[in-house]
């Protein structure tokens, strides 16, 4: 997959056709640079295959199971405060998280990260070091969600 493609994708993906090229370019290599270059040896010196990893996984939160597009629904009708997603910054899609964020001094790694919505990836934070773990909180994460939605 080319560069271009991997841009397309992303942007259709996340529904990023208004914003500019330049926009674009960067909002779809803006995960691999912040999160992934420096702390990963599979992604280290691979933009094209960090984002193909991304596109390549489910939709929906690995913890509590909420699509994306429901994610996106919620944080886009307002429902959410600004202050709490970083003004706005965050919440609008799914978050690559590592499980593990102590298995070595570069934990972003295809067998140690998975995508996380905005509300789970806050609540495990750095604290709790296993999806199993994490279990009863994402339950109670999934019933909030549930009483959200409806």
């Amino acid at each position: 997959m080319n560069n271009i493609t991997v841009i397309n994708e992303i942007i259709k993906k996340h529904g990023w056709e208004s914003l500019t090229e330049k926009q674009k370019e960067l909002k779809a290599k803006d995960i691999w640079y912040r999160k992934i270059r420096n702390v990963s040896n599979d992604f280290e010196n691979d933009c094209n295959g960090f984002i193909e990893w991304y596109l390549s996984q489910e939709r929906k939160c690995y913890c509590c199971g909420i699509r994306e597009e429901d994610v996106r629904k919620y944080f886009y009708e307002n429902k959410a405060n600004s202050k709490v997603t970083r003004s706005g910054k965050r919440g609008y899609m799914l978050e690559v998280d590592k499980e593990n964020n102590f298995i070595s001094d570069k934990p972003y790694n295809k067998n140690n990260i998975k995508l996380l919505c905005y509300v789970c990836n806050n609540a495990k934070s750095n604290f709790i070091n296993s999806y199993e773990d994490f279990k009863p909180i994402s339950a109670g994460i999934k019933e909030f969600w549930k009483n959200e939605l409806e």
